[in-house]
């Protein structure tokens, strides 16, 4: 049976967030990809070992058929850019950073 919350076709758009105790910042960079009037997205966050909180925030959104949280330990920005590079499955990628 076909899951009718996931699209059948890779989104046009994937945004990733690369966080790291950015508790206080990320649920708003989140809202702010929610609130897009282009709806043809994934979004995909990787907590690079975060210890304030934000994987508390994140947990609340690693249901949403368009995020896909990844929870990893300290491994730095650039670690987490290719990760997400590698997960991306759209043909455009941005970076939101999670404290804009």
């Amino acid at each position: 049976m076909k899951d009718a919350s996931r699209p059948s076709r890779p989104p046009l758009v994937t945004v990733y967030i690369p966080a790291h105790n950015y508790g206080r910042y990320i649920e708003r960079a989140i809202e702010s990809v929610l609130r897009q009037t282009m709806r043809d997205w994934e979004l995909i966050i990787i907590n690079d070992g975060s210890t304030d909180g934000t994987e508390d925030i994140l947990k609340r959104h690693e249901n949403h058929p368009r995020i896909r949280v990844l929870h990893q330990t300290k491994n730095g920005l650039n670690v987490s850019k290719n990760i997400a590079l590698r997960l991306a499955n759209a043909a455009y990628v941005m970076r939101l950073d999670a404290d804009d």
